[in-house]
């Protein structure tokens, strides 16, 4: 497991999460602290759904501490670090998109998240989720249909 990379996606999904970039670096920092301190589930496999699941944990955690919906006026996208150029076009479709996983439910954006921008498997995505992946495929396809429907609108 390329730990970079996948710190770089955890960053990610906790900021759709809180919404709060240095709020989302704690969590994903906390989430790979507790990662390595649990040696035992680590050698049974599954080690992204284990860190995904961390990582849902001290979000979920958080907000029934704060009980209070953080709102952040950055846009995480212009924060990540990305090697590659962006193009003007590369920064609308991202604001598209990001726009068009707002609009969805919090279960379907955060599904949506793990699977598309996390590149988790569905089976993954369905450990983390506590569905079926049956259930997981199937939300997903119509999740796929709402957000092609959204981006097309944004257009």
């Amino acid at each position: 497991m390329d730990l970079e990379e996948q710190y770089e996606r955890v960053l990610k999904y906790c900021y759709m999460k809180v919404n709060n970039r240095e709020l989302a670096e704690d969590i994903t920092q906390e989430t790979f602290l507790k990662f390595w301190e649990t040696k035992s589930y680590r050698s049974m496999g599954k080690e992204m759904a284990y860190l995904y699941t961390i990582a849902r944990n001290l979000c979920i955690d958080y907000f029934k501490k704060k009980k209070e919906d953080l709102s952040g006026e950055e846009s995480f996208w212009e924060n990540v670090p990305d090697d590659r150029a962006k193009t003007e076009e590369a920064s609308v479709r991202q604001v598209c998109v990001e726009q068009a996983l707002g609009r969805l439910s919090g279960e379907d954006r955060e599904m949506a998240v793990l699977r598309f921008i996390g590149e988790l498997s569905v089976a993954d995505v369905g450990a983390i989720m506590g569905m079926s992946r049956f259930a997981v495929h199937r939300r997903l396809k119509s999740v796929k249909e709402i957000l092609k429907k959204e981006l097309e609108e944004l257009r």
